[in-house]
């Protein structure tokens, strides 16, 4: 497969919450909320790399929120630069 680079500009942290029901004029309490790395790049790159390519992503990146991104490149097999 190819060698593919994305270069992504602005990275961004998605916030999942799951509702067991929504309620509405209601007061809704979340069960779960699960934070994902992302942005265009990275979510191009994600799919890339299941679908067998051999990434490497770049942009740019705050070294506050750095272990979500880290993780997803570990689980991910893909390289930072």
């Amino acid at each position: 497969m190819a060698r593919i680079l994305t270069i992504t500009l602005n990275p961004a942290l998605d916030l999942t919450v799951r509702l067991r029901q929504l309620e509405l004029g209601a007061v809704n309490r979340s069960e779960a909320v699960l934070t994902q790395a992302a942005g265009k790049g990275l979510n191009v790159a994600q799919v890339l790399a299941d679908l067998g390519h051999r990434l490497t992503v770049s942009g740019f990146l705050g070294e506050d929120n750095q272990p979500p991104f880290t993780a997803m490149f570990q689980r991910r097999g893909v390289a930072a630069a």
